[in-house]
Protein backbone atom coordinates (compact mmCIF):
# COMPACT_ATOMS: atom_id res chain seq x y z
CA UNK A 1 0.00 0.00 0.00
CA UNK A 2 1.29 3.48 -0.88
CA UNK A 3 0.62 6.13 1.66
CA UNK A 4 0.27 9.86 1.02
CA UNK A 5 3.27 12.01 1.92
CA UNK A 6 2.26 15.27 3.57
CA UNK A 7 5.56 16.82 4.61
CA UNK A 8 8.79 17.58 2.83
CA UNK A 9 10.65 15.47 5.42
CA UNK A 10 8.84 12.35 4.36
CA UNK A 11 9.10 13.20 0.66
CA UNK A 12 12.86 13.50 1.06
CA UNK A 13 12.96 10.14 2.85
CA UNK A 14 11.14 8.48 -0.05
CA UNK A 15 13.60 10.02 -2.51
CA UNK A 16 16.48 8.54 -0.52
CA UNK A 17 14.83 5.14 -0.70
CA UNK A 18 14.16 5.19 -4.42
CA UNK A 19 17.27 6.87 -5.75
CA UNK A 20 19.91 5.71 -3.23
CA UNK A 21 20.85 9.29 -2.47
CA UNK A 22 22.30 10.56 0.75
CA UNK A 23 21.00 13.40 2.88
CA UNK A 24 23.05 15.47 5.26
CA UNK A 25 20.91 15.66 8.39
CA UNK A 26 21.81 17.26 11.69
CA UNK A 27 19.96 15.80 14.64
CA UNK A 28 18.04 18.51 16.44
CA UNK A 29 18.35 20.93 13.53
CA UNK A 30 15.57 23.40 12.89
CA UNK A 31 12.74 21.96 10.83
CA UNK A 32 12.56 23.21 7.23
CA UNK A 33 10.17 26.05 6.47
CA UNK A 34 6.78 25.12 5.06
CA UNK A 35 6.70 24.90 1.27
CA UNK A 36 6.09 28.18 -0.47
CA UNK A 37 6.32 27.15 -4.10
CA UNK A 38 3.74 25.33 -6.20
CA UNK A 39 3.27 21.60 -5.64
CA UNK A 40 3.78 19.30 -8.60
CA UNK A 41 2.72 15.68 -9.22
CA UNK A 42 5.11 13.09 -7.80
CA UNK A 43 3.46 9.78 -8.72
CA UNK A 44 0.09 8.67 -10.02
CA UNK A 45 -1.76 6.31 -7.68
CA UNK A 46 -5.26 5.26 -8.62
CA UNK A 47 -5.70 8.34 -10.75
CA UNK A 48 -4.64 10.68 -7.93
CA UNK A 49 -1.41 12.67 -8.01
CA UNK A 50 0.68 12.64 -4.83
CA UNK A 51 2.36 16.07 -4.56
CA UNK A 52 5.85 16.97 -3.42
CA UNK A 53 7.68 20.16 -2.69
CA UNK A 54 10.59 20.66 -5.09
CA UNK A 55 12.52 22.50 -2.36
CA UNK A 56 12.67 19.23 -0.42
CA UNK A 57 15.35 17.96 -2.81
CA UNK A 58 17.69 20.91 -2.34
CA UNK A 59 19.83 19.08 0.23
CA UNK A 60 20.29 15.90 -1.81
CA UNK A 61 23.56 14.99 -3.49
CA UNK A 62 24.86 11.89 -5.24
CA UNK A 63 27.66 9.84 -3.73
CA UNK A 64 29.08 6.42 -4.53
CA UNK A 65 28.09 3.61 -2.17
CA UNK A 66 30.05 0.76 -3.77
CA UNK A 67 30.57 -2.15 -3.64
CA UNK A 68 33.94 -2.33 -5.40
CA UNK A 69 33.18 -5.40 -7.48
CA UNK A 70 33.55 -5.73 -11.23
CA UNK A 71 30.80 -6.33 -13.74
CA UNK A 72 30.66 -7.91 -17.15
CA UNK A 73 33.19 -7.05 -19.87
CA UNK A 74 33.50 -8.50 -23.38
CA UNK A 75 36.21 -6.21 -24.80
CA UNK A 76 39.73 -5.60 -23.44
CA UNK A 77 43.11 -4.63 -24.82
CA UNK A 78 46.56 -3.53 -23.77
CA UNK A 79 48.87 -0.87 -25.11
CA UNK A 80 51.72 -2.46 -27.12
CA UNK A 81 54.06 0.41 -26.27
CA UNK A 82 53.18 0.95 -22.59
CA UNK A 83 53.61 -2.15 -20.42
CA UNK A 84 51.39 -0.89 -17.59
CA UNK A 85 48.50 0.45 -19.68
CA UNK A 86 45.34 -1.59 -20.22
CA UNK A 87 41.82 -0.81 -21.43
CA UNK A 88 38.49 -2.40 -20.49
CA UNK A 89 35.09 -1.95 -22.07
CA UNK A 90 32.17 -2.59 -19.74
CA UNK A 91 28.65 -3.63 -20.67
CA UNK A 92 27.01 -0.71 -18.91
CA UNK A 93 29.57 1.87 -17.88
CA UNK A 94 31.64 2.79 -20.92
CA UNK A 95 35.43 2.44 -21.03
CA UNK A 96 37.88 2.17 -18.14
CA UNK A 97 41.66 2.57 -18.27
CA UNK A 98 44.50 1.35 -16.03
CA UNK A 99 48.00 2.80 -16.04
CA UNK A 100 49.42 0.57 -13.30
CA UNK A 101 49.02 -2.92 -14.67
CA UNK A 102 45.41 -3.40 -13.63
CA UNK A 103 45.89 -2.54 -9.96
CA UNK A 104 43.41 0.32 -10.25
CA UNK A 105 41.02 1.56 -12.94
CA UNK A 106 39.38 4.86 -13.85
CA UNK A 107 36.49 5.67 -16.22
CA UNK A 108 37.60 7.72 -19.22
CA UNK A 109 34.45 8.14 -21.32
CA UNK A 110 31.83 9.41 -18.85
CA UNK A 111 31.66 12.92 -20.34
CA UNK A 112 31.30 11.59 -23.88
CA UNK A 113 29.57 8.21 -24.03
CA UNK A 114 28.88 5.14 -21.94
CA UNK A 115 26.74 2.05 -22.16
CA UNK A 116 27.79 -1.29 -23.60
CA UNK A 117 31.15 -1.69 -25.36
CA UNK A 118 31.78 -4.32 -28.04
CA UNK A 119 35.37 -3.69 -29.12
CA UNK A 120 38.49 -1.68 -28.22
CA UNK A 121 41.67 -1.32 -30.28
CA UNK A 122 44.86 0.67 -29.56
CA UNK A 123 46.80 1.73 -32.65
CA UNK A 124 50.10 -0.20 -32.39
CA UNK A 125 52.11 2.64 -33.95
CA UNK A 126 50.40 5.49 -32.04
CA UNK A 127 49.85 4.65 -28.34
CA UNK A 128 47.48 7.57 -27.71
CA UNK A 129 45.11 6.58 -30.52
CA UNK A 130 42.31 4.26 -29.42
CA UNK A 131 39.14 3.21 -31.25
CA UNK A 132 36.03 2.00 -29.40
CA UNK A 133 33.00 0.24 -30.87
CA UNK A 134 29.67 0.30 -29.08
CA UNK A 135 27.34 -2.66 -28.60
CA UNK A 136 28.52 -6.02 -27.28
CA UNK A 137 28.52 -9.13 -29.49
CA UNK A 138 26.97 -11.65 -26.99
CA UNK A 139 23.25 -11.66 -27.81
CA UNK A 140 21.74 -11.83 -24.37
CA UNK A 141 17.99 -11.40 -24.09
CA UNK A 142 18.62 -8.07 -22.35
CA UNK A 143 21.40 -6.91 -24.69
CA UNK A 144 21.79 -3.16 -25.25
CA UNK A 145 23.03 -1.65 -28.48
CA UNK A 146 25.80 0.87 -29.07
CA UNK A 147 25.86 4.00 -31.19
CA UNK A 148 28.85 3.39 -33.45
CA UNK A 149 32.55 4.21 -33.18
CA UNK A 150 34.43 6.66 -30.95
CA UNK A 151 38.09 7.66 -31.13
CA UNK A 152 40.62 9.34 -28.87
CA UNK A 153 43.98 10.75 -29.95
CA UNK A 154 45.16 11.77 -26.48
CA UNK A 155 44.94 8.54 -24.52
CA UNK A 156 41.33 8.92 -23.43
CA UNK A 157 41.26 12.55 -22.27
CA UNK A 158 38.90 13.56 -25.06
CA UNK A 159 36.81 11.59 -27.56
CA UNK A 160 35.41 12.20 -31.03
CA UNK A 161 32.41 10.43 -32.52
CA UNK A 162 33.29 8.71 -35.81
CA UNK A 163 29.88 7.51 -36.99
CA UNK A 164 28.54 4.07 -37.98
CA UNK A 165 25.57 4.57 -35.67
CA UNK A 166 23.33 1.93 -37.23
CA UNK A 167 25.88 -0.88 -36.85
CA UNK A 168 24.38 -1.23 -33.35
CA UNK A 169 26.57 -4.19 -32.23
CA UNK A 170 30.30 -4.19 -33.12
CA UNK A 171 32.13 -7.49 -32.90
CA UNK A 172 35.70 -6.33 -33.43
CA UNK A 173 38.02 -3.49 -34.46
CA UNK A 174 41.47 -3.88 -36.05
CA UNK A 175 44.01 -1.10 -36.62
CA UNK A 176 46.83 -1.41 -39.14
CA UNK A 177 50.11 -1.95 -37.20
CA UNK A 178 51.98 0.88 -38.98
CA UNK A 179 49.17 3.32 -39.90
CA UNK A 180 46.80 4.52 -37.14
CA UNK A 181 44.43 6.00 -39.74
CA UNK A 182 43.82 2.66 -41.44
CA UNK A 183 41.17 0.92 -39.35
CA UNK A 184 38.69 -1.92 -39.90
CA UNK A 185 35.39 -2.40 -38.07
CA UNK A 186 33.53 -5.70 -37.91
CA UNK A 187 29.83 -4.86 -37.56
CA UNK A 188 27.41 -7.49 -36.29
CA UNK A 189 24.35 -5.29 -36.84
CA UNK A 190 20.91 -5.15 -35.27
CA UNK A 191 19.99 -7.94 -32.86
CA UNK A 192 16.22 -7.53 -33.14
CA UNK A 193 15.68 -6.85 -36.84
CA UNK A 194 17.41 -7.12 -40.22
CA UNK A 195 19.52 -4.18 -41.38
CA UNK A 196 22.14 -3.56 -44.03
CA UNK A 197 24.63 -1.79 -41.76
CA UNK A 198 26.61 -5.00 -41.24
CA UNK A 199 29.87 -6.47 -42.46
CA UNK A 200 33.40 -5.04 -42.61
CA UNK A 201 33.92 -1.28 -42.82
CA UNK A 202 37.26 0.32 -43.64
CA UNK A 203 38.50 3.84 -43.04
CA UNK A 204 41.69 5.24 -44.51
CA UNK A 205 41.42 8.63 -42.80
CA UNK A 206 41.16 7.74 -39.13
CA UNK A 207 37.39 7.20 -39.10
CA UNK A 208 36.26 10.40 -40.81
CA UNK A 209 34.85 8.42 -43.73
CA UNK A 210 33.96 4.74 -44.09
CA UNK A 211 33.50 2.28 -46.94
CA UNK A 212 31.86 -1.13 -46.65
CA UNK A 213 34.24 -3.70 -48.11
CA UNK A 214 32.47 -6.93 -47.12
CA UNK A 215 28.74 -7.66 -46.86
CA UNK A 216 26.83 -10.96 -46.90
CA UNK A 217 23.17 -10.10 -46.23
CA UNK A 218 20.92 -8.10 -43.91
CA UNK A 219 20.88 -10.78 -41.17
CA UNK A 220 24.56 -11.79 -41.22
CA UNK A 221 27.24 -9.72 -39.52
CA UNK A 222 30.85 -9.91 -38.38
CA UNK A 223 31.54 -11.42 -34.98
CA UNK A 224 35.33 -11.80 -35.24
CA UNK A 225 37.97 -9.97 -37.27
CA UNK A 226 41.73 -10.65 -37.11
CA UNK A 227 44.75 -9.41 -39.00
CA UNK A 228 47.75 -11.54 -39.92
CA UNK A 229 50.48 -10.37 -37.52
CA UNK A 230 53.08 -10.86 -40.25
CA UNK A 231 51.16 -9.46 -43.21
CA UNK A 232 48.81 -6.53 -42.59
CA UNK A 233 47.20 -6.99 -46.00
CA UNK A 234 45.59 -10.26 -44.89
CA UNK A 235 42.40 -10.19 -42.80
CA UNK A 236 40.31 -13.10 -41.58
CA UNK A 237 36.60 -12.56 -40.93
CA UNK A 238 34.08 -14.70 -39.08
CA UNK A 239 30.47 -14.14 -40.19
CA UNK A 240 27.48 -14.94 -37.99
CA UNK A 241 23.86 -15.07 -39.11
CA UNK A 242 22.00 -14.43 -35.88
CA UNK A 243 19.16 -12.51 -34.30
CA UNK A 244 16.66 -12.46 -31.47
CA UNK A 245 13.01 -12.04 -30.76
CA UNK A 246 11.63 -11.69 -27.23
CA UNK A 247 11.12 -15.47 -27.16
CA UNK A 248 13.77 -16.86 -29.54
CA UNK A 249 17.49 -16.84 -30.33
CA UNK A 250 18.39 -17.71 -33.92
CA UNK A 251 22.04 -18.68 -34.40
CA UNK A 252 23.43 -19.95 -37.68
CA UNK A 253 22.60 -20.08 -41.33
CA UNK A 254 23.25 -22.17 -44.39
CA UNK A 255 26.12 -21.41 -46.68
CA UNK A 256 28.81 -23.75 -45.41
CA UNK A 257 29.36 -27.17 -47.03
CA UNK A 258 28.61 -29.04 -43.79
CA UNK A 259 25.22 -27.76 -42.66
CA UNK A 260 24.34 -24.91 -40.34
CA UNK A 261 27.13 -23.00 -38.62
CA UNK A 262 26.57 -20.51 -35.83
CA UNK A 263 29.04 -18.35 -33.95
CA UNK A 264 32.70 -18.57 -35.00
CA UNK A 265 35.93 -17.44 -33.42
CA UNK A 266 39.14 -17.28 -35.49
CA UNK A 267 42.81 -16.55 -34.79
CA UNK A 268 46.24 -16.57 -36.47
CA UNK A 269 49.53 -17.62 -34.93
CA UNK A 270 52.02 -14.80 -34.75
CA UNK A 271 54.84 -17.34 -34.92
CA UNK A 272 53.55 -18.96 -38.12
CA UNK A 273 51.01 -17.22 -40.34
CA UNK A 274 50.04 -20.52 -41.96
CA UNK A 275 48.71 -21.83 -38.65
CA UNK A 276 45.13 -20.81 -37.92
CA UNK A 277 42.53 -21.96 -35.43
CA UNK A 278 38.74 -21.64 -35.53
CA UNK A 279 36.17 -22.41 -32.85
CA UNK A 280 32.88 -23.25 -34.58
CA UNK A 281 29.34 -23.62 -33.28
CA UNK A 282 27.79 -26.55 -35.15
CA UNK A 283 26.60 -30.12 -34.59
CA UNK A 284 29.97 -31.28 -35.89
CA UNK A 285 31.77 -28.21 -34.59
CA UNK A 286 34.63 -27.68 -32.19
CA UNK A 287 38.19 -26.39 -32.47
CA UNK A 288 39.69 -26.67 -35.95
CA UNK A 289 43.28 -26.05 -37.04
CA UNK A 290 44.78 -25.19 -40.40
CA UNK A 291 48.48 -25.46 -41.23
CA UNK A 292 48.20 -24.02 -44.73
CA UNK A 293 46.65 -20.59 -44.23
CA UNK A 294 43.06 -21.82 -44.23
CA UNK A 295 43.15 -23.99 -47.36
CA UNK A 296 42.40 -27.14 -45.36
CA UNK A 297 41.20 -27.75 -41.81
CA UNK A 298 41.36 -30.53 -39.24
CA UNK A 299 39.21 -30.79 -36.13
CA UNK A 300 41.52 -31.09 -33.14
CA UNK A 301 38.98 -30.94 -30.31
CA UNK A 302 35.24 -31.63 -30.14
CA UNK A 303 34.78 -31.05 -26.41
CA UNK A 304 31.42 -29.39 -25.69
CA UNK A 305 32.99 -27.34 -22.89
CA UNK A 306 34.69 -25.22 -25.56
CA UNK A 307 31.50 -24.45 -27.51
CA UNK A 308 28.65 -24.61 -25.02
CA UNK A 309 26.31 -21.61 -24.98
CA UNK A 310 28.18 -20.56 -28.09
CA UNK A 311 26.30 -17.28 -28.67
CA UNK A 312 27.78 -16.00 -25.40
CA UNK A 313 31.44 -17.04 -25.87
CA UNK A 314 33.40 -18.78 -28.69
CA UNK A 315 36.41 -16.41 -29.09
CA UNK A 316 39.79 -18.09 -29.64
CA UNK A 317 43.30 -16.59 -29.40
CA UNK A 318 46.72 -17.79 -30.57
CA UNK A 319 49.88 -17.21 -28.58
CA UNK A 320 52.07 -14.80 -30.58
CA UNK A 321 55.31 -16.76 -29.98
CA UNK A 322 54.42 -20.44 -29.44
CA UNK A 323 52.68 -22.21 -32.33
CA UNK A 324 51.24 -24.85 -29.98
CA UNK A 325 49.57 -22.53 -27.46
CA UNK A 326 46.00 -21.36 -28.00
CA UNK A 327 43.30 -20.03 -25.65
CA UNK A 328 39.48 -20.36 -25.75
CA UNK A 329 36.91 -18.19 -23.94
CA UNK A 330 33.95 -20.06 -22.52
CA UNK A 331 32.36 -20.76 -19.13
CA UNK A 332 35.95 -21.29 -18.02
CA UNK A 333 39.01 -19.69 -19.61
CA UNK A 334 40.95 -22.58 -21.17
CA UNK A 335 44.40 -23.08 -22.68
CA UNK A 336 45.98 -25.68 -24.92
CA UNK A 337 49.74 -26.30 -25.12
CA UNK A 338 49.62 -29.13 -27.67
CA UNK A 339 48.30 -27.37 -30.74
CA UNK A 340 44.64 -27.42 -29.78
CA UNK A 341 44.25 -31.14 -29.07
CA UNK A 342 43.57 -30.84 -25.34
CA UNK A 343 42.52 -27.89 -23.20
CA UNK A 344 42.65 -27.22 -19.47
CA UNK A 345 41.17 -24.34 -17.46
CA UNK A 346 43.57 -21.54 -16.56
CA UNK A 347 43.81 -21.48 -12.78
CA UNK A 348 43.63 -18.50 -10.48
CA UNK A 349 40.93 -16.61 -12.39
CA UNK A 350 38.77 -14.24 -10.34
CA UNK A 351 35.60 -14.96 -12.28
CA UNK A 352 34.11 -17.29 -14.86
CA UNK A 353 32.21 -16.62 -18.10
CA UNK A 354 35.21 -15.62 -20.20
CA UNK A 355 34.70 -13.44 -23.30
CA UNK A 356 37.88 -11.85 -24.62
CA UNK A 357 41.70 -11.89 -24.41
CA UNK A 358 44.52 -9.64 -25.50
CA UNK A 359 48.13 -10.90 -25.53
CA UNK A 360 51.18 -8.68 -26.01
CA UNK A 361 52.77 -9.65 -29.32
CA UNK A 362 56.26 -8.95 -27.94
CA UNK A 363 55.81 -10.47 -24.48
CA UNK A 364 53.15 -13.23 -24.26
CA UNK A 365 53.40 -13.23 -20.47
CA UNK A 366 51.57 -9.89 -20.50
CA UNK A 367 47.85 -10.27 -21.12
CA UNK A 368 44.37 -9.13 -20.11
CA UNK A 369 41.26 -11.33 -20.06
CA UNK A 370 37.62 -10.17 -20.00
CA UNK A 371 34.87 -12.04 -18.20
CA UNK A 372 31.63 -11.45 -16.31
CA UNK A 373 33.63 -9.88 -13.49
CA UNK A 374 35.50 -7.39 -15.67
CA UNK A 375 39.12 -7.35 -16.80
CA UNK A 376 41.93 -9.40 -15.22
CA UNK A 377 45.59 -8.62 -15.95
CA UNK A 378 48.46 -11.08 -15.82
CA UNK A 379 52.15 -10.34 -16.33
CA UNK A 380 53.40 -13.89 -15.76
CA UNK A 381 51.63 -15.80 -18.50
CA UNK A 382 48.46 -16.50 -16.54
CA UNK A 383 49.97 -17.79 -13.30
CA UNK A 384 48.53 -14.88 -11.30
CA UNK A 385 45.82 -12.32 -12.03
CA UNK A 386 44.81 -8.92 -10.70
CA UNK A 387 41.67 -8.43 -8.62
CA UNK A 388 38.40 -7.25 -10.14
CA UNK A 389 37.82 -4.65 -7.44
CA UNK A 390 36.37 -1.79 -9.47
CA UNK A 391 32.81 -0.48 -9.18
CA UNK A 392 31.31 -1.74 -12.43
CA UNK A 393 29.12 -4.55 -11.04
CA UNK A 394 25.65 -4.75 -12.52
CA UNK A 395 23.48 -4.26 -9.44
CA UNK A 396 19.96 -5.64 -9.43
CA UNK A 397 17.03 -3.71 -7.85
CA UNK A 398 18.15 -1.77 -4.76
CA UNK A 399 15.93 -1.72 -1.70
CA UNK A 400 16.32 0.70 1.19
CA UNK A 401 14.75 0.53 4.59
CA UNK A 402 14.45 3.84 6.44
CA UNK A 403 13.29 3.91 10.03
CA UNK A 404 12.92 7.38 11.47
CA UNK A 405 15.88 9.00 9.75
CA UNK A 406 15.89 11.83 12.28
CA UNK A 407 16.72 9.36 15.05
CA UNK A 408 18.93 6.86 13.18
CA UNK A 409 22.57 7.12 12.12
CA UNK A 410 22.41 4.52 9.37
CA UNK A 411 20.38 3.68 6.28
CA UNK A 412 20.56 -0.03 5.25
CA UNK A 413 20.35 -0.87 1.54
CA UNK A 414 20.12 -4.29 -0.07
CA UNK A 415 21.07 -5.24 -3.63
CA UNK A 416 21.60 -8.36 -5.71
CA UNK A 417 24.54 -9.00 -8.02
CA UNK A 418 24.97 -11.38 -10.93
CA UNK A 419 26.93 -14.53 -9.98
CA UNK A 420 27.60 -13.25 -6.48
CA UNK A 421 25.84 -13.12 -3.07
CA UNK A 422 23.50 -10.26 -2.20
CA UNK A 423 25.00 -7.12 -0.71
CA UNK A 424 23.97 -5.14 2.35
CA UNK A 425 25.19 -1.54 2.44
CA UNK A 426 24.88 0.38 5.69
CA UNK A 427 25.40 4.06 4.95
CA UNK A 428 26.54 5.91 8.03
CA UNK A 429 25.29 9.50 8.19
CA UNK A 430 27.87 12.05 9.20
CA UNK A 431 30.70 9.57 9.86
CA UNK A 432 34.13 9.95 8.34
CA UNK A 433 35.42 6.42 8.87
CA UNK A 434 33.88 3.27 7.54
CA UNK A 435 34.07 -0.46 8.11
CA UNK A 436 34.15 -3.30 5.61
CA UNK A 437 32.55 -6.51 6.82
CA UNK A 438 33.35 -10.11 6.03
CA UNK A 439 30.04 -11.85 6.53
CA UNK A 440 28.00 -14.89 5.64
CA UNK A 441 30.52 -17.70 5.25
CA UNK A 442 34.21 -17.75 6.25
CA UNK A 443 35.12 -17.63 2.56
CA UNK A 444 33.08 -14.53 1.81
CA UNK A 445 35.39 -11.87 0.38
CA UNK A 446 36.21 -8.65 2.18
CA UNK A 447 34.32 -5.78 0.56
CA UNK A 448 36.50 -2.72 0.12
CA UNK A 449 34.75 0.62 0.38
CA UNK A 450 35.71 4.05 -0.83
CA UNK A 451 35.68 7.28 1.16
CA UNK A 452 31.92 7.53 0.74
CA UNK A 453 31.20 6.57 4.35
CA UNK A 454 29.51 3.31 3.38
CA UNK A 455 29.98 0.12 5.37
CA UNK A 456 29.51 -2.90 3.14
CA UNK A 457 28.57 -6.47 3.95
CA UNK A 458 27.67 -9.63 2.11
CA UNK A 459 24.63 -11.66 3.15
CA UNK A 460 25.29 -15.16 1.89
CA UNK A 461 22.32 -17.48 1.38
CA UNK A 462 20.20 -15.45 3.77
CA UNK A 463 22.48 -15.97 6.77
CA UNK A 464 22.93 -13.27 9.38
CA UNK A 465 25.54 -10.73 8.37
CA UNK A 466 28.68 -10.89 10.51
CA UNK A 467 30.60 -8.03 11.99
CA UNK A 468 34.28 -8.79 11.45
CA UNK A 469 35.30 -5.36 10.23
CA UNK A 470 38.16 -3.02 9.54
CA UNK A 471 38.33 0.71 9.08
CA UNK A 472 39.41 2.17 5.74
Amino acid sequence: MIRSLRTSHRAAALAVSLAALSVSIRVGAQRPRPPTGPLRPFVQVGGAALPFDTAAFGGLRWRELGPFRGGRSVAVTGNPQRPNEFWMGTTGGGVFKSVNGGESWAPVTDKYFGGTIGAIAVAPSAPDVVYVGGGEYPMRGNVAHGDGVWKTTDGGKTWTYMGLKETRQIGDIVVNPSNPDLVYVGALGHVWAPNVERGVYRSKDGGRTWEKILFRNDSTGVVDLVIDPNNANILYVALWQAGRTPWLLSSGGRGSPEGIWGNIGITVSGANSNRLWANIEADSGGVFRSNDGGATWTRTNADRSLRQRAWYYTKIHADPKDTNVVYVNNVSFQRSTDGGRTFRPVTGMRHGDSHDLWIDAKDPRRMIEADDGGGEVSIDGGKTWTDEDFATAQMRPITSRITSVAHSRTIPRYAGRADRPAVLSTSAIGRRRVAANRVGSPRAPMIRTSSTRAAMAICSRGKTCGQSSRAT
